[in-house]
């Protein structure tokens, strides 16, 4: 077990990760599960997965914190208590014929009172591995380095060592510069407010939700993962794939909403990326770590790809500019006061408003760096994780040893099959220069 783990220092829960909390409430709110995502491996061959699964009940067994909970302290800041019984690792198995039989077997596994479970997907000469995270104890780049963490852990259990201090402060000083950081926050949430109504698809009725969540998976080849930056660094500048990948995202999601008539208004777009530097640590493993900004294009300058990737290249720069990611962080920690339910039910308020149109990210690389998981190769690593409701879709981009991965992730009902054939129709149209006009 982790020895430093259990010091009597607290790791107290940022601003970031109380609003992870609420989400976690809403959702289980709405589809009965919580703000999770899934990592699938595609590994060459089939593994044993029962060995499998003993490996890493004894991995989880060396992290208490995969056995907390959220808890107050007297100066009522939130933290994580963490646990000492043994949580269950819930596993299953599906064999499949096919691979378009794949995600159906996943896309909606049951999250059982537990931080971390996996499923078994066995397709002739391959295994797909799908890691099921709590979002409230990882991130997406997290459950990356907690895989990473977990093969170490294989190649050399005798040596391997995870006395790593978890701990974190409770921020609970310098009240001037976080108010200051809210009056920034609260003036860029009122300028949207203010503008034109935000185009967004309404939220199915909690008793028309039928499968909660769907997926839908593109991996693009070396070859066209390659094309795809060769043009970003072309029509956006060198190393802006993210603004790139956006545009060319906000174009094919227009056409979504005028499919759904929703013609005029504005498209806003919360944007989580990981901002920290490529070498991340087994510190990193846990809690949430993204960065988020918003974007707001209004219909009538979504006409051409170029001027579409300018403005959002503008909005970038003043964000940054502005340190509006960091500001946000900071008027984060003023909301740990209230407590889940409550500010679920003052953020339900936005819902009505429709503040945003769909969400996206980009994780950038992957940061698991081995060849191999247990004894098999690594063949792809893509990221499933369920958009945040609001908006209840999202378009998530992720790459791994030279190949990008999109993700759309939706609400059931939310998107129809004429939506989904627009989507995977211009996703599949990337690597190919053609106008998105």
């Amino acid at each position: 077990m982790c020895k430093d783990m259990l010091q009597s220092k607290k790791r107290y829960l940022t601003g970031i990760d109380w609003f992870i909390q609420v989400f976690d409430y809403m959702n289980k709110q709405l589809t009965g599960e919580g703000h999770i995502f899934q990592i699938v491996v595609e590994l060459e061959g089939h593994v044993d997965n029962e060995n499998f699964e003993e490996d890493l009940k004894q991995f989880i067994d060396k992290f208490p914190v995969l056995k907390g909970k959220t808890a107050r302290g007297f100066n009522l800041a939130p933290y994580w208590k963490l646990g000492s019984a043994n949580t269950p690792l819930h596993t299953g198995t599906s064999y499949v014929n096919n691979k378009t039989e794949v995600l159906p077997c996943i896309e909606n596994l049951k999250h059982k009172h537990s931080y971390l479970s996996c499923h078994f997907v066995f397709l002739k000469n391959t295994t797909f591995i799908a890691l099921t995270f709590d979002h409230r104890i990882f991130d997406g780049l997290g459950g990356e380095l907690f895989l990473k963490a977990f093969q170490e852990f294989f190649k050399n259990k005798l040596q391997y060592s995870c006395d790593v201090n978890f701990s974190a402060p409770a921020h609970l000083s310098q009240w001037r510069k976080k108010f200051e950081a809210g009056k920034v926050v609260n003036r860029a949430f009122l300028k949207i407010r203010t503008m034109k109504p935000a185009k967004a698809i309404q939220i199915p009725h909690q008793n028309k939700i039928k499968n909660k969540f769907r997926f839908k998976v593109i991996t693009f080849s070396p070859q066209e993962s390659k094309e795809i930056i060769n043009k970003a660094n072309s029509d956006a500048g060198y190393l802006l794939l993210m603004p790139y990948l956006l545009a060319n995202t906000i174009m094919f999601m227009n056409k979504v909403f005028v499919n759904h008539g929703i013609d005029q208004g504005t498209l806003v777009v919360p944007v989580t990326i990981d901002m920290r530097s490529s070498k991340k640590t087994v510190e990193d493993m846990f809690f949430n770590h993204l960065s988020f900004l918003f974007f707001k294009i209004d219909s009538e300058e979504i006409t051409d790809l170029s001027v579409l990737i300018n403005l959002i290249k503008q909005q970038l720069y003043d964000q940054v500019k502005e340190g509006f990611s960091e500001k946000f962080r900071e008027t984060a920690l003023l909301m740990r006061i209230l407590p889940v339910p409550l500010l679920g039910r003052v953020m339900g308020l936005y819902i009505k408003k429709k503040m945003t149109s769909f969400c996206f990210s980009y994780l950038g690389n992957s940061v698991y760096t081995h060849t191999h998981l247990l004894d098999k190769q690594v063949k792809n690593i893509f990221h499933m994780p369920r958009a945040a409701i609001p908006p209840g879709i999202g378009i998530f981009y992720h790459q791994f040893n030279g190949r990008i991965n999109a993700t759309v992730s939706y609400l059931d009902g939310m998107l129809t099959e004429e939506d989904l054939n627009i989507i995977m129709d211009d996703l599949r149209a990337l690597p190919l220069n053609v106008s998105k006009q």
